[in-house]
């Protein structure tokens, strides 16, 4: 499916959420605020069709999520 073009709406929406990634990132980057920033970018790459922007932005929602502990990671994944 070719992508959706972006609106000026969800490209603002886009930069707002990087931005916001950014200033997270530079503050705290242990936050778990970062969790949630990179699932929301990660929808609206969804939404406009650019599945590998999105793919790459849950992985990265992931890493904050991924325990250290491997038997919670099974617990999460099943």
């Amino acid at each position: 499916m070719p992508l959706a073009a972006p609106t000026a709406e969800s490209e603002e929406l886009l930069a707002e959420l990087q931005q916001q990634i950014t200033a997270s990132e530079q503050q705290d980057s242990q936050s778990p605020l970062l969790i949630s920033l990179y699932n929301h970018l990660g929808e609206a790459y969804a939404k406009q069709y650019d599945y590998p922007a999105a793919l790459e932005c849950y992985e990265q929602a992931y890493t904050w999520l991924k325990p250290s502990d491997p038997s919670l990671e099974k617990q999460m994944l099943s």
